[in-house]
């Protein structure tokens, strides 16, 4: 998706970019799609129209990254939403100093873990994937898909590729980034989408173009299994913090 300034514009990509998935477990929007934060009444209009969107999806739909405030703190939120409701909010734990977000966004609580039709999803916002410890999280609470919704600029996507890689990898999970599409960052950069999902043994299994679009990725949770017979990453972390070590 891409960006937009009015609200009711973004509903209304919203609504059109879902039309053409039919039948899907999960999906997710991008980060930062909204250019101003949400009041209230936007946030609570943004969710009943997800659980509107979802209802013919029949999954659980992510609401990429937006702009709120939470006891008067801007926060940048994600929501899970089934077509009964919120099923799960992540915020972004160390918004981006590179950038200049950190002095405008608060730091908010980090990743979050859902069940979905297909299995459990966690949601990592944008830099957060930066932190390993930070997607080992929802990797710990069981999670088979982690979702990055981002707004990556084009010329560090080569870099957000082998974060994807390496994080399916470490955790043996599906890792999904979805990229926002047709922005700028206040320094000029264009932001064109390259949404990337990586297997759990760290294969791109597919990269998305420079423009707003939509696909359909089918994912075998069995090769999860495969995978943690081989790489017996989480176990062995678990086994480490179990000896008393500290947690991340």
């Amino acid at each position: 998706m891409g960006r937009v300034e009015d609200l009711d514009e973004g509903l209304r990509t919203i609504r059109e970019l879902a039309s053409t998935l039919g039948k899907v477990d999960l999906a997710s929007l991008p980060e930062a799609w909204l250019e101003r934060p949400l009041s209230e009444d936007e946030e609570r209009r943004l969710t009943e129209e997800g659980m509107q969107v979802v209802s013919t999806l029949g999954g659980v739909l992510v609401m990429g990254g937006y702009w709120a405030l939470r006891k008067g703190r801007p926060l940048m939120i994600s929501r899970a939403v089934s077509a009964s409701g919120v099923v799960s909010e992540a915020s972004k734990r160390f918004p981006s100093n590179a950038v200049g977000e950190r002095t405008e966004v608060a730091p908010g609580d980090g990743p979050s873990t859902f069940e979905f039709p297909g299995g459990r999803a966690g949601i990592v916002l944008c830099v957060d994937a930066s932190y390993p410890e930070l997607v080992r999280l929802p990797a710990l609470e069981g999670a088979h898909v982690v979702i990055n919704p981002a707004s990556i600029p084009f010329d560090r996507i080569y870099l957000w590729r082998a974060l994807a890689q390496s994080r399916a990898a470490e955790n043996t999970v599906f890792f999904a980034v979805v990229n926002l599409a047709d922005a700028r960052y206040k320094d000029g950069r264009s932001v064109e989408g390259n949404s990337i999902v990586a297997s759990p043994e760290g294969r791109i299994i597919i990269e998305l173009g420079r423009k707003e679009t939509t696909e359909v990725v089918n994912l075998d949770l069995d090769e999860i299994h495969a995978r943690r017979e081989r790489w017996p990453y989480l176990d062995d972390v678990r086994e480490f913090y179990d000896g008393g070590r500290r947690r991340p």
